[in-house]
C-alpha cells in the first residue's frame, strides 16, 4: 500500500547530509500520469496490494537528490514475500499474530556519499485479515491507528484515506516521534488498460508540524497488477527532495 514510499523517507534521512540538504525553502514534487480513458470501469485494487504482500516485489530505478547539492545514481527495491509468522504490538492488544517480510533499499549514488545507501526495513499484516499492522524500521516503529481500510475496487475520480500511523521510537509505543496520514486519488492511466493510483503520505513531527511529503506514483493494471512508477519525497525542513524512477 505504502511499503515503498515509506523507506524512501528513511533514504532521505540518510542522504541529507552528503548530498548538502540545506536550512529554508521548501521544493514540491509533481507526478504526470496520462489521460486517456480506461475499458474497465473499476480496478481491484486490495487484490492488488495482496499479491505484491503475498508474492514479493522486486524494482530497479534511478535516483536524484536535490537541495542545495545534487545527487544522483540507480538501485534497486526488494520487498521480500510477507509470509513469516510472528507477532506484533498494535496501540490496543500486545502480540497480533502477524505475518512479516523484510524490505531492503540500496541506492548506489554516483557522486555522494556514502555509497551505497542501505535501508532494511519489515513490515507486518494481520495473519488472519492480512490487514496492515505497521513497520518496524531502525529508531522507528509504526503502528496503524485502525485498521486501514483498502478499497476492493476503484475507479478513475476516487479519492479516499488509506489510514493513518502513529510513530514510536520501539514497540513499547512510550516514546512519540509523530505521525503520518496516507491519502490516494485515481486518475486515468497511460492506456485503456490501467489507472494510475497517487498515493501521498503526510509526515508530522511530534508537535504536529507537517515536516514530510511522499508522493507514490503506481500503476494499476486491469489484471490486477499494481507496479509503482515513481517516488517523489520532499523535506520540508531542509528543502531537500529525492526522486525514484
Amino acid at each position: 500500500m505504502k511499503t515503498l514510499n515509506r523507506v524512501v523517507s528513511a533514504v532521505l534521512a540518510a542522504v541529507l547530509g552528503a548530498c548538502g540538504g540545506g536550512s529554508g525553502g521548501s521544493s514540491t514534487g509533481t507526478a504526470t500520469t496520462g489521460t486517456s480513458s480506461s475499458t474497465a470501469s473499476t480496478f481491484n485494487y486490495r487484490q492488488a496490494v495482496l499479491n505484491n504482500d503475498q508474492n514479493g516485489l522486486t524494482l530497479s530505478f534511478n535516483a536524484t537528490a536535490s537541495g542545495a547539492s545534487s545527487c544522483s545514481g540507480s538501485g534497486t527495491f526488494v520487498q521480500s514475500p510477507l509470509t513469516s509468522l510472528t507477532t506484533f504490538n498494535t496501540l490496543t492488544t500486545q502480540g497480533v499474530s502477524a505475518l512479516s517480510g523484510a524490505i531492503t533499499i540500496t541506492i548506489n549514488w554516483t557522486n555522494c556519499s556514502p555509497t551505497p545507501t542501505l535501508i532494511t526495513s519489515t513490515d507486518f499484516i494481520d495473519s488472519t485479515t492480512l490487514v496492515p499492522l505497521g513497520f518496524s524500521e531502525a529508531g522507528v516503529y509504526g503502528v496503524y491507528t485502525a485498521p486501514p481500510v483498502i478499497p476492493a475496487s476503484v475507479a478513475v475520480g476516487n479519492t479516499g484515506s488509506l489510514g493513518a500511523v502513529q510513530l514510536y521510537t520501539d514497540s513499547t509505543e512510550t516514546a512519540s516521534l509523530g505521525s503520518e496520514s496516507v491519502q490516494y486519488a485515481v486518475s486515468a492511466g497511460a492506456d485503456s488498460s490501467d489507472v494510475t493510483l497517487t498515493v501521498t503520505t503526510q509526515s508530522y513531527d511530534a508537535t504536529g508540524t507537517l515536516v514530510a511529503t511522499v508522493t507514490e506514483v503506481d500503476q494499476l493494471s486491469a489484471a490486477g497488477v499494481l507496479t509503482p512508477v515513481s517516488i517523489t519525497m520532499v523535506n520540508l525542513l531542509t528543502g531537500t527532495t529525492i526522486t525514484l524512477n
